[in-house]
Order: structure tokens, then C-alpha cells, then sequence
């Protein structure tokens, strides 16, 4: 009777989650190609230091107000409400953007707040559903990273050259209509159904492991600082090299479609990689791939700065984070008790990633004042530093996990050894 009810939760809550994280991940590519296509026509490119900032503080206020309602078991209720509302901001900006110019501000602020936050809610609800339902859900988490990658390269190749897309009452609208669809699916989601083995987590808090949870949750927050500092960084210097090269907005647009549609693409084949990897049995030692590589990579795109070096760059470092750091990261909060994970993961995916998003602004401005034109050479080697820094916090992650891995209780016949949720989280991709 409980592997029935156990099969039945899960069997439940598998498609709206595949539907949800699916149509999330198209909104995610559409608005910010849009976002990005409005730099140098509607918005100046000079303001984007300030608008990044704004957008992180925006996000982080947002993370601490919902990790605060987010507490209750019931946080279903939370993350709809949430959808809802992003929906009707869009809709309104969608009406009243011809009579108040500020709001394409606005726009680059909300998306810049709310995708992130919006991805970090639906990895909570499949985080939850992973580890209530943990014997039947193990195998599904690649599924749902592989269409939801899937569904934004589609959104990144096709939504750009919808007519009228280029507009931006048009834009807004479609974005309302994919936060719609994820409501009313959410709107079936269940997992009531799903039994969990709360034993092991009792036996952790009984036998004094409080302080090694805290240290892994502390060291998960540096990590997610410094490589959003790393990845947003590089981000941004893309970001004024795009605008520099495409003087048009249709250019723009359509080039940043194409290259959403490429960081997912390489996204996809490193998480297939790592499914393989998985599959057998690999260490958590990979984790240091990623900063390693980007470490590597940077140094030697310093040497040769050029549009398309860096945007072969730019799509290697997102490939990674979203690979084999994401790896390493859900490999950690999978220790974690569910209590303690669901409290945590909306500061550490907001909060944490919004401080790195604003630690790089910082030093995009400051490269802004030794050269109004940004020169690629310094811009790039202080994107290797960053990343040489989280070498350093990934090294320390990997231990304290494998620490909180050697307590773990034995685990039942079936349980799977590591959770992959999150590993397509484009807190993945960047402001």
C-alpha cells in the first residue's frame, strides 16, 4: 500500500513539473534575448552597472520576503501566487508601456529580479518532490533537466522571429501567457500522496550534527557568490561587446536569441555528459572543472581578446556552471535535511547569486572608469581571478560534503545516490 500511494504521488506530479520547469525555461531565454535587445536603442548601455544593481537588490528584498512564507509545508500556495503576479506585471507594463517610457527600465529590473527567483521556486517544488517521493523520482530528475534545456533552445531559435516579438507590448503579453500556463498546470501539481523517511534527519539533529549542516550551508552560499560574480561578470562584458558589434535592435535580438539557444544547447550536452557520469558512479571531484576551466580559459582569452573568442568563452563557462558545478552543488543539498534545505535554497539561489551579481557590477564600472569603451584584456583576466577564488570555495564544498556524506544513514534498497535537481537552474543563467 505505500509503494502505491508512493507511485501515485509521483506519477502525479511528474508531468506539471516537466510542463512547468519546460515552459519556465522558454520565459527565461525569450525575456532576457528581449531584455538584452534593448540595450543600446531604449536603454543605454552606460546603464547597465546601475540597472544590474537595482535588479540584484530588487531580488535579494524578493528571496528574504518569500523565504519567509516559504517555511510552511505548504508552499505550493507561495510559488502560484508568485507566478501570478509576475504575469500580471507583465501585463500591465504590456498596457501601459506607450505613456510611460521608464518602464523599459523597469522591464530590465523585473527580469533581471524575477527569472532567477522564478527558477529557484519551481527547483524547490521538484526538490520536494525528490525527496518525498525519493525511491520512483531519482530517474526522473534527467528528464527534466534534458526538456527543459530542450524547451529553451526552442524558445531561443523560434520566439525571436514570432511577428511582433520585436515589440514590446507583444513580448510582455507572451511572457504573461507562459507565467499562465505554469499556474494553471501548478494548479494540478500534487505530492501529498508521497511518503518520506524522516529517521535519518532525526538521527543527524540526535547525534550532534547541527554545526557540520550549518558549515556545508555557509560554504554552498560562498560558492553560489563567486560563481555568480564569475559567471555574471563575464555575462556582462558579452553584454557591451554585443551591443558595440549590433548597432540594430533587430540584430541584437536576433543574435541573442541564436546565442540563448547555444548556451542551452551547451548546457544539454554537458548535462547528458554528466548523466553518464552519473550513471557511473563519478566523484564529486568534477565540480572542479568548472573553475578550473574557466580559470584556464580566461588567461588565455586575455591573450587574444576577440567577439567571437569571448563568446566561445561565455558559452564553455555556462556549460560548466550548469554541468558539473551544478552537480557538485545538488550533490551537497541532498545531505541537507529537507527542513533545513528548504529555507536555505532560495537565499542561496537568490540572495547568494544576486551578491555575486552585484559584486561583478561593481567591477564592471570600475572597468567602465579606467575605459569608457571597456577594454576586453582586463575585463577578462579579472574574470579568471574570480573564478580562481571559487576554485578555492569548491575545493572547501567538496569536503564538508563528503564529510556529511560518511554520517549519512545506509541507505534503503532502490534509493537513488544523488539527487540531479537543479542542475538546469539558469540561476543558471545570468541577469
Amino acid at each position: 500500500m505505500l509503494r502505491q500511494a508512493e507511485f501515485a504521488g509521483s506519477a502525479r506530479a511528474l508531468p506539471v513539473l516537466v510542463l512547468g520547469y519546460s515552459v519556465l525555461m522558454m520565459h527565461l531565454v525569450f525575456c532576457r534575448a528581449f531584455r538584452d535587445s534593448l540595450l543600446g536603442s531604449h536603454l543605454a548601455v552606460k546603464s547597465l552597472p546601475e540597472l544590474t544593481v537595482l535588479g540584484t537588490l530588487l531580488a535579494i528584498t524578493l528571496s528574504l520576503v518569500i523565504s519567509f512564507f516559504e517555511r510552511t509545508r505548504e508552499r505550493i500556495v507561495v510559488v502560484r501566487c508568485v507566478y501570478a503576479v509576475n504575469g500580471s506585471v507583465e501585463i500591465l507594463m504590456a498596457l501601459a508601456y506607450r505613456t510611460h517610457q521608464w518602464l523599459y527600465s523597469a522591464y530590465y529590473i523585473e527580469v533581471s529580479a524575477s527569472t532567477a527567483l522564478g527558477l529557484s521556486l519551481i527547483w524547490v517544488l521538484i526538490g520536494d518532490w525528490t525527496s518525498r517521493c525519493n525511491e520512483k523520482s531519482g530517474d526522473k530528475i534527467p528528464l527534466i533537466l534534458i526538456c527543459g534545456t530542450s524547451a529553451g533552445m526552442f524558445a531561443g531559435l523560434s520566439f525571436v522571429h514570432i511577428p511582433g516579438a520585436l515589440h514590446f507590448g507583444t513580448a510582455n503579453l507572451m511572457l504573461a501567457g507562459m507565467h499562465a500556463v505554469v499556474v494553471l498546470a501548478l494548479l494540478f501539481y500534487r505530492d501529498d500522496l508521497c511518503t518520506r523517511n524522516t529517521e535519518r534527519l532525526r538521527d543527524w539533529i540526535a547525534r550532534g550534527k547541527r554545526q557540520l549542516t550549518r558549515g556545508l550551508v555557509r560554504t554552498l552560499a560562498l560558492v553560489a557568490v563567486f560563481s555568480a560574480m564569475t559567471s555574471t561578470l563575464l555575462d556582462l562584458v558579452f553584454r557591451v561587446a554585443i551591443a558595440q558589434r549590433y548597432t540594430q535592435q533587430i540584430d541584437r535580438l536576433q543574435f541573442v536569441g541564436g546565442l540563448q539557444s547555444a548556451l542551452s544547447l551547451g548546457a544539454l550536452l554537458s548535462q547528458l555528459l554528466m548523466t553518464r557520469l552519473h550513471s557511473q558512479r563519478a566523484g564529486m571531484g568534477l565540480t572542479l572543472l568548472h573553475p578550473a576551466v574557466v580559470t584556464l580559459m580566461g588567461c588565455a582569452a586575455a591573450f587574444l581578446p576577440s567577439f567571437w573568442v569571448l563568446g566561445a568563452y561565455r558559452t564553455m563557462e555556462y556549460s560548466l556552471r550548469n554541468s558539473t558545478l551544478r552537480f557538485g552543488a545538488e550533490r551537497a543539498l541532498t545531505a541537507l535535511p529537507d527542513d533545513v534545505r528548504g529555507e536555505a535554497r532560495p537565499l542561496i539561489d537568490v540572495v547568494s547569486e544576486r551578491l555575486g551579481d552585484l559584486a561583478a557590477a561593481g567591477f564592471l564600472q570600475l572597468l567602465f572608469l579606467d575605459n569608457p569603451g571597456l577594454a576586453m584584456r582586463p575585463a577578462l583576466i579579472t574574470v579568471a581571478g574570480c573564478s580562481l577564488v571559487l576554485l578555492l570555495a569548491v575545493k572547501s564544498l567538496i569536503g564538508r560534503a563528503e564529510v556529511l556524506e560518511h554520517f549519512r544513514a545506509p541507505r534503503q534498497p532502490g534509493g537513488t545516490a544523488v539527487s540531479l535537481h537543479g542542475m538546469a537552474k539558469q540561476s543558471s543563467a545570468q541577469v
